[in-house]
This record gives structure tokens, C-alpha cells and sequence, in this order.
């Protein structure tokens, strides 16, 4: 198996539950576009950036942008 399933309550900012520190965009999160892996790839940067200055995760909401709607159906519609 080549990805991971997004199915934690970090999930939503792209943090990985079983490695400290690890954000994850791309195909291993189970998206294979160019434009998805660099959605992803922005929003897991912004969010490790945040966690090292110790600041609140950057969540976007379905209703506010289509990268929103991109994480949120890789966390919630299921693989399987």
C-alpha cells in the first residue's frame, strides 16, 4: 500500500498521527493530480510552520475554499 488514511482529528491540517512532526501531501495521502499534491503540499507547509511556532492550525472549511472540500473529502469519504 502506498498511502496513508487520513482518518484522525489531525487529519484535517495534514499532520500524521504515528510520526511526530510529519505532514504529508500528494499520493500518499491517495490524490494522484499535480494541482491536489500541490494544494495539499501548501497546507501541510502552513501547518508545520504554525506547529513550530506554536500557533493554532490553518483549517480551511469546505465553504470557504476548494482546497477545504479537497482535505475534507480525503479525511471523511473513505477508500475502502
Amino acid at each position: 500500500m502506498n498511502m496513508i488514511f487520513p482518518d484522525s482529528p489531525d487529519s484535517s491540517y495534514l499532520r500524521n498521527q504515528l510520526v511526530s512532526g510529519l505532514y504529508t501531501a500528494g499520493q500518499i495521502n491517495g490524490t494522484s493530480g499535480c494541482e491536489e499534491a500541490a494544494a495539499q503540499g501548501l497546507m501541510a507547509g502552513i501547518n508545520a510552520a504554525l506547529k513550530i511556532r506554536g500557533e493554532t492550525p490553518f483549517i480551511l472549511k469546505r465553504s470557504e475554499a476548494y482546497i477545504g472540500v479537497l482535505i475534507d473529502d480525503l479525511i471523511k469519504c473513505s477508500p475502502h
